[in-house]
């Protein structure tokens, strides 16, 4: 497993993670790679962008090219409060995802602060 991160590309604010994992086991054997690309633009709000690719080879499956992308952002306007809006894209040999989710919750506990 290989991983190199890059912090404030270009003085844009944004970072860069690249990841790289070659796997081989009794059970599959496959790589992995992977790009992440965020940015925070307060310290309440962050943007993030990911990529990648998938080679699975197994005796239960045979994954070839999975590929997906997908982004994220993540918003805080309080001590307590949260939303995370959410969209991911796969598509493989075999399987073709597409999922949207959002998320907005309260903290109970954090930590002490009022």
């Amino acid at each position: 497993m290989y991983g190199l991160t890059l912090g404030k590309i270009w003085r844009t604010g944004i970072r860069a993670d690249v990841r790289y994992t070659k796997f081989n086991s009794p059970y599959a054997s496959g790589t992995y790679e992977a790009l992440f690309l965020w940015r925070n633009f307060r310290d309440n709000l962050r943007w993030e962008v990911r990529t990648g690719e998938q080679n699975l080879v197994s005796a239960f499956t045979r994954q070839d090219n999975y590929r997906g992308l997908g982004t994220t952002l993540d918003w805080t306007p309080g001590s307590r409060l949260f939303l995370s809006l959410n969209c991911d894209f796969q598509r493989g040999v075999i399987q073709n995802d597409s999922q949207w989710f959002v998320t907005f919750g309260y903290r109970f506990d954090n930590r002490g602060v009022n």
